[in-house]
């Protein structure tokens, strides 16, 4: 027993569909703004970086007027740094001209640095005259690969910078060496401060933009999930109203993309199918008990009549006889009916064996012949080849041969014409019977192969209306097709194609 299961939203396919949208966003915005954030800091470093190794290459010349003048110029370099460090800013920039012994000989305002300067005097490297290095220039220093080397205007003079992490733990500085030939060292120090505030100011908007972007993306991707699952919801409202007895809803193909549309047209063939079933069933069924009720009717007559006149044993004897021929009657037409079920389930094997068909339809006419003469019909076999081969079940394609010469036989008046024919066509062999009979209305046509269907002119002859029901299902069965062409007044045409062998 089945049991309804009401999905929370969570559950749903709009659901999913938007968390991935939302997924995928989110990880489209990381992949494309992780490399802007690098490359913004990596941008604002260069050109910090270029400031510096300019401001060096200014300071360069200090090292020859501190080997003309070793009294005055440290005098001269502490004017002209100071100046440069208040240019910059107030506690943003740091000029310090260290001796050999790594001692201050002069610096810029150290009124914002006084605490860091012994940290920053400590980290400065061991750096290298300039001849001492191969050429070109090398991009780290060997023995500090964190420092990066610069080229200068003094050939002699080795420039270098480096990232230091200063006291402050919110602040770091990018720290610029120049070494002159006589061993001092100028040292610049420029507060990263400006940039971490600047890239924070972005991080924060760019976190907000990302939610902002997110939850409208969010939204987007809900209402196109929920409009792409529309025509589903549709499919599935019309399921659960046909579920309800309303056979004839359908859904309708709107513009929900060529997929749903599809979809929609498929599961209105189906329902279109299922009802076309439903409705021979009922037709089926209502023909069933018509025809089935009719020779239990008789049997039942002849044997209350019989039994109500004081039979003599040959009144029994005749009783018993027309109820084994009625008995019969019944039987031959639940075989057929469980025959045309299984050719049309595909349980039926059709088989292997090659038939010639020229043959087959030669031994019907001879079998058919007296009953065609009894009428005076002239019935007539024409073949363009001597054999022509398929494949499949002997007596299934009798039969079916049978059924369509009887049928043709049966509507076609005394002094009529039958004209059957044989010939090979597109790997195919087309077997035609062809006749002069009475005909069928065009209303009626569409009609003609299913089960227990019977014309108005059919009910006064024998028969159980399953004979074309059956030559179509071994048709089918055997891989081919049966079609009819009919007029009233005008005769029909049965035509069937089997494959050749």
């Amino acid at each position: 027993m089945c049991s309804k299961r009401k999905l929370s939203f969570g559950g749903t396919v709009t659901f999913r569909l938007t968390l991935l949208y939302v997924v995928l966003l989110a990880l489209l915005l990381i992949a494309v703004l992780i490399p802007i954030d690098f490359s913004l800091r990596s941008i604002m470093m260069s050109r910090l970086d270029a400031r510096i190794a300019g401001k060096l290459g200014d300071f360069s010349y200090y090292g020859s007027l501190l080997e003309r003048k070793p009294e005055e110029g440290p005098g001269i370099i502490s004017d002209s740094i100071t100046w440069s460090a208040s240019n910059e800013g107030e506690g943003k920039v740091l000029w310090v001209l260290l001796s050999a012994q790594r001692e201050v000989v002069v610096s810029s305002d150290m009124a914002s640095w006084q605490n860091e300067l012994p940290g920053i005097i400590d980290g400065v490297p061991e750096l290298p005259s300039r001849a001492d290095l191969p050429d070109p220039l090398p991009a780290r220093l060997p023995c500090d690969p964190a420092v990066t080397l610069l080229e200068t205007t003094g050939v002699k003079q080795m420039a270098a910078l480096k990232t230091t992490a200063l006291l402050d733990p919110q602040r770091n500085a990018r720290v610029a060496y120049l070494r002159y030939s006589n061993g001092m060292i100028m040292v610049g120090v420029y507060s990263l401060q400006d940039i971490n505030r600047l890239m924070g100011q972005y991080r924060r908007v760019l976190t907000l933009a990302f939610g902002i972007v997110l939850v409208v993306g969010g939204g987007l991707g809900f209402f196109i999930a929920r409009r792409a699952m529309a025509g589903v919801r549709q499919v599935t409202q019309t399921a659960l109203s046909i579920g309800k007895g309303d056979l004839g809803r359908r859904v309708e193909p709107e513009s929900h993309g060529h997929e749903i549309a599809e979809m929609a047209l498929a599961f209105n063939g189906m329902l279109d199918r299922i009802e076309a079933l439903i409705r021979e069933l009922g037709e089926t069924t209502n023909n069933v008990a018509h025809d089935l009720r009719s020779p239990i009717t008789r049997i039942r007559g002849l044997a209350e009549t019989t039994l109500a006149s004081h039979p003599s044993s040959e009144d029994l004897h005749n009783m018993g006889a027309e109820a084994i021929r009625e008995c019969d009657r019944l039987i031959e037409m639940i075989n057929t009916m469980l025959e045309i079920a299984q050719l049309d389930s595909g349980l039926s094997s059709t088989g292997d064996a090659r038939v010639d068909m020229v043959e087959l339809v030669d031994q019907a006419l001879d079998l058919f012949g007296p009953v065609a003469e009894d009428k005076h019909q002239v019935l007539e076999l024409a073949h363009d080849e001597p054999h022509l081969w398929v494949q499949g079940n002997l007596n299934g394609l009798q039969r079916m041969v049978a059924n369509l010469l009887d049928n043709a036989i049966k509507f076609t008046p005394a002094q009529g014409r039958i004209n059957v024919s044989l010939t090979a066509q597109d790997q195919a062999v087309v077997l035609r019977i062809q006749d002069s009979g009475i005909g069928i209305e065009p209303d009626r046509l569409p009609h003609i192969f299913k089960r227990f269907y019977r014309g108005d002119e059919s009910r006064s002859t024998a028969g159980n209306g399953l004979g074309l029901s059956l030559a179509q299902a071994t048709a089918r069965s055997h891989k081919g097709s049966i079609a009819v062409i009919s007029a009233p007044g005008q005769g029909s045409t049965f035509t069937v194609t089997l494959p050749q062998s």
